[in-house]
């Protein structure tokens, strides 16, 4: 019965108190599958903000432009999702791809990473392939700062890292994701507060390969500086291999850009040959500090050379209605 009420004022118009009602009401349903703002079903954790973003849709500036990005994929399309959390938008594109499309989700948190497969069971997602991972340049063992109860959404690689997780190169399992992905059309969404930019060089050859036809980044310059990176670097990058932003650089202080490719896929004579980088991502791998450990010394490689971390970015939340 209090499921019934939540959903119903979820999907109901707004109303003066509505917020604020739900979150106590949500108290009752910790655990429970509930439908959100946006359609999917999304375990309650109405402590954490994020999953209250994505649940009564009170953080639309973060989270309705990637949802509309989102509601473009077709039927028989496959979507990446890097920094998945609990799964809202791999839920939706699930639907949107169907039976014969493909999700791909990665999400290195443990307790995160339960709740984005129990969602995806409560969704009845097929063709959901969940990797328990991070993206980073190199396949490594990497340090994690993770998520509070009270902000999921601020969990990221850190050299000095309270938890141990895998960190996959996307393009080192080349073979494995070419069968996944095969010759179909792509979206690749981007959050991982702050590491863009070494996602990209873990999915170069893939990026190069022409079938990508969306990538929608997180940008943000201070959680970038986490890493040494820099988000123009972010657009260099990109634009190099075709995209086009849809945004601008500085558009905002944070903000998701939507890079736009034209269907046409890159010819194999101007691809660059095996273990060749291409020159626009080439510096980023040189570049990227290292949270690998070194299990031959027992320390972590880069460990006092990592950025200190940032201060947690703290959303600003929504007014109570």
């Amino acid at each position: 019965m209090l499921k019934s009420v939540v959903e119903a004022l979820i999907q109901g118009p707004h109303w003066r108190g509505k917020t604020r009602l739900l979150k106590l009401l949500l108290h009752g349903l910790d655990g429970v599958p509930v439908r959100s703002h946006y359609g999917p079903f999304l375990r309650s954790r109405v402590r954490d903000f994020t999953n209250r973003a994505a649940m009564l849709g009170t953080y639309a500036v973060d989270y309705d432009d990637v949802f509309a990005e989102v509601g473009k994929l077709e039927p028989g399309m496959a979507f990446i999702d890097v920094g998945a959390n609990a799964g809202l938008f791999p839920m939706a594109a699930g639907r949107k791809v169907g039976k014969s499309g493909v999700v791909i989700a990665f999400e290195p948190s443990l307790p995160i990473y339960r709740d984005l497969v129990e969602n995806a069971l409560s969704n009845g997602l097929e063709n959901f392939f969940p990797f328990n991972a991070a993206l980073g340049p190199r396949a490594a063992v990497a340090r994690f700062s993770p998520e509070t109860p009270e902000h999921s959404g601020g969990a990221h690689l850190d050299g000095s890292g309270e938890v141990q997780v895998v960190q996959l190169r996307f393009d080192d399992l080349e073979q494995l994701f070419r069968e996944l992905v095969g010759s179909r059309r792509c979206f690749v969404k981007i959050d991982v507060e702050g590491a863009e930019e070494l996602v990209l060089e873990s999915m170069r050859r893939f990026l190069e390969s022409g079938q990508v036809e969306k990538v929608i980044a997180e940008i943000d310059p201070k959680l970038s500086a986490r890493f040494g990176g820099d988000p123009t670097r972010i657009y260099t990058k990109l634009q190099q291999l075709g995209f086009r932003p849809s945004r601008g650089l500085g558009a905002a202080a944070h903000y998701n850009e939507v890079f736009d490719r034209p269907h046409v896929l890159t010819p194999a004579s101007e691809r660059p040959r095996e273990g060749e980088r291409a020159p626009a991502m080439a510096e980023a791998v040189d570049e990227a500090p290292s949270f690998m450990l070194n299990t031959q010394a027992g320390s972590w490689r880069g460990g006092a050379e990592c950025p200190e971390q940032a201060e947690a970015r703290t959303p600003v939340a929504p007014t109570p209605s």
